[in-house]
């Protein structure tokens, strides 16, 4: 029941087949779950093309938001991203969200450069 799951793209994520599959679990339960509960953090010595190749990414990542490592106000956008666990230690409640959904819209990353 995690929050949020967090991933950290990096050229050796994209070359290790065990976090390709730790991705696609991710986001197939963001899916089913239909909620946005993946975050991805992009670091700044990856070429975005070499997601290319790998085509569940590169669709995720035009459809939706990312962060790039040492942005302005990196961390800022990262608790943003992560909302608090309400008083009674619940989730934030959001089962019924779509993927993409507004409340992570405001400070990630536009990814107009990847189309």
């Amino acid at each position: 029941n995690s929050r949020r799951t967090l991933l950290v793209l990096t050229e050796r994520f994209l070359q290790d087949r065990w976090c390709l599959w730790e991705f696609q679990v991710a986001h197939q339960q963001a899916v089913t779950d239909q909620a946005y509960r993946l975050i991805i953090v992009i670091m700044d010595d990856l070429q975005l093309e070499a997601c290319d190749d790998i085509m569940d990414l590169k669709q995720y990542l035009k459809a939706n938001k990312y962060l790039l490592w040492g942005e302005l106000l990196f961390w800022d956008k990262v608790r943003q991203a992560v909302p608090p666990r309400d008083a009674q230690g619940e989730d934030d409640g959001e089962e019924g969200e779509g993927g993409g959904s507004d409340d992570n819209e405001s400070d990630y990353e536009d990814n107009e450069h990847l189309a």
